[in-house]
């Protein structure tokens, strides 16, 4: 049993088994940071595009609206609507500037996205 042991662990196959599950401990944690750096790249890039696109709702869609209202404030339906309005632009504009990204995320993920872009906006002052 001893010497079936020994020649195991002489032989070629153990030791390119012993290499490579070191290889692969070795290189997961720097895998895995790779991948987080790529997807927080891609969710800047994605968060870049969705202040473009509620802007670009602001200016199209949401500012008319206020201007048409007396008080000058949109109703909860209005505000709704301007997020689903940004958050096709938003799919528009991505589709064609990061392709391929767009389809990771899924709509409720725009949407969301959406909001917290334009309660930024509204906290900043930049929309309201």
């Amino acid at each position: 049993m001893l010497e079936l042991l020994q020649r195991i662990v002489s032989s070629d196959a153990f030791v390119q088994v012993v290499v490579a599950l070191v290889a692969a401990v070795w290189a997961l944690p720097r895998i895995s940071a790779w991948r987080q750096s790529v997807a927080e790249g891609r969710w800047s890039k994605l968060l870049d595009l969705a202040e473009v696109a509620v802007a670009q709702t602001w200016n199209e869609y949401t500012d008319g609206l206020k201007q048409a209202r007396e008080d000058g404030q949109l109703t909860n339906a209005e505000a709704a609507s301007c997020r689903e309005y940004a958050a096709r632009a938003l799919r528009q504009i991505a589709a064609n500037r990061l392709p391929g990204v767009i389809d990771s995320y899924g709509q409720e993920a725009l949407e969301a996205l959406v909001g917290l872009v334009y309660g930024r906006l509204q906290a900043e002052g930049g929309v309201g």
